[in-house]
């Protein structure tokens, strides 16, 4: 975001140092500028403009929510008077310690960053192995991805097994604009293909199909695992009935109505990851699941109250407690439903992660007990440019014992190399050196999460958090 203000002469000020509930780090923009209209438009939650007729298009921008980071408005004057300072941080935060005594690591399913990172590792050959809360990699894995992807991680002192996440290709059918008369890529086509997943042109190459638009019929189903995204592609799914006890219902002339509302989620599932249980959901379809098929499983409902945040859904009062998101099986094979549209237009960045966590599905790793290598009692010295007389390794008393080499060989570059074998006691050992990350730009504040983006109207600041689950 800071990148984003910047491109569009936003003026971004950081604090220099705390102040009340305000940390160091924090991001501030002051209301006193030219552009602050512009900054007031992206960070503004938006409002409910159903009482119009008619709408044009989309109303939500709504960068916090809908990107996934807090925003505050501060009214107080003269709160930051000397406080502030040029932005210092030079990348997205990140975690910033590997305990080298950790064999593995559970990315947090939190950000596309973290997607990204995930299939990055898996195309170079890593083993990913899935769990309700995130990825689990090795250490060294972990450690090689921190300098190109903000992500956090805990340690993991178990060891995983099961099945390993594999490249997953992805087929999704082009939309079709009749007033055009043209085809185009679907949105989601173009958020996984950003994400790292492989986009295929038919339903044979692919190992998922994503149907979001009304282009496909009843033989598309049982063949791969399959998702149902947005109103125009459940509607076509009742329509075929193949799914007995299915119906998507929508409200008259209701099929582009647009809302941001507040719902609950089911917060055990793995297709819920990185979702709080009270979370949100966007739609610019217009539609809900007035019935659940038999076997499937509610994943999502609208709130019983005070849940509509912003847009135009005229009659939005029917909402309260719809299903929008279900799971279960057609024909064999997995089939998630989601009334929504977490892709549209490749702006609602916090949603992007209901595709992702069905495609990647719900095979969790199981955790054994992790029993530390028993260090060695031998080590292998090599002894460089020492063609006789190799002088003694001293060691401690308690292991005086020094084998003498045996063998000499010689390296490309024409040193010899003697290998030297001695024992080690315990108390000779070293403890192994603290795994260092790589250093990339200056150093920042440790807690500098995004904090801060105060916004907020005539005169104010905007004060902008990350959110602790995006």
């Amino acid at each position: 975001m800071i990148d984003y203000f910047k491109r569009n002469g936003v003026l971004v000020k950081e604090l220099k140092e705390d102040i009340g509930n305000y940390k160091k780090g924090d991001l501030v923009i002051d209301m006193a500028q030219a552009k602050r209209g512009y900054a007031n438009h992206i960070l503004y939650k938006g409002s409910n403009e159903s009482a119009w007729a008619a709408m044009y298009a989309e109303l939500l921008v709504n960068f916090p929510d809908m990107r996934g980071f807090k925003s505050e408005p501060v009214f107080a004057d003269g709160l930051f008077n000397g406080k502030l300072g040029e932005v210092t941080t030079t990348r997205a935060t990140r975690t910033s310690e590997i305990d080298p005594k950790a064999p593995y690591y559970v990315i947090a399913n939190t950000s596309a960053s973290a997607v990204k990172a995930v299939n990055q590792a898996i195309a170079q050959g890593k083993s990913v192995y899935l769990t309700d809360d995130g990825y689990i990699v090795d250490r060294d894995t972990f450690a090689s991805l921190l300098p190109n992807y903000a992500i956090y991680g805990d340690a993991l002192y178990k060891v995983p097994s099961g099945p390993t996440l594999k490249p997953m290709k992805v087929y999704s059918p082009n939309y079709h604009y009749n007033w055009a008369g043209v085809d185009a890529p679907a949105h989601t086509s173009l958020v996984l293909e950003k994400l790292g997943f492989q986009i295929v042109n038919t339903p044979e190459e692919a190992d998922v199909v994503i149907l979001e638009s009304n282009r496909f019929d009843a033989s598309i189903f049982g063949k791969k695992p399959t998702l149902v995204i947005g109103g125009e592609a459940m509607q076509k799914l009742e329509k075929l009935g193949v799914l007995t006890g299915f119906d998507a219902e929508k409200l008259k002339g209701g099929s582009d109505y647009e809302g941001l509302m507040k719902a609950i989620i089911d917060d055990q599932d793995p297709l819920t990851s990185g979702y709080k249980k009270n979370t949100l959901f966007y739609s610019n379809s217009g539609n809900w699941i007035e019935k659940v098929p038999e076997h499937f499983k509610t994943l999502m409902s609208i709130a019983p109250s005070d849940y509509y945040i912003a847009g135009w859904w005229p009659h939005n009062d029917v909402l309260a407690n719809k299903v929008m998101a279900i799971s279960g099986e057609l024909m064999g094979q997995p089939l998630f439903v989601y009334a929504g549209n977490p892709t549209n237009r490749q702006h609602p960045v916090h949603f992007f992660r209901w595709v992702t966590n069905a495609i990647f599905g719900s095979k969790l790793a199981s955790l054994m007990d992790y029993v530390p290598a028993k260090e060695p009692d031998q080590v292998v010295v090599p002894i460089h440019n020492q063609t006789s007389n190799p002088q003694p390794i001293l060691a401690k008393k308690d292991t005086p014992k020094v084998l003498l080499p045996q063998k000499e060989t010689t390296v490309e570059n024409g040193e010899s190399v003697q290998a030297l074998t001695y024992q080690v006691g315990q108390s000779f050992q070293e403890s192994p050196a603290k795994a260092q990350l790589p250093q990339t730009g200056e150093d920042t504040t440790a807690h500098f999460i995004l904090s801060g983006f105060l916004l907020a109207v005539s005169g104010g600041f905007l004060l902008l958090k990350k959110k602790e689950v995006e």
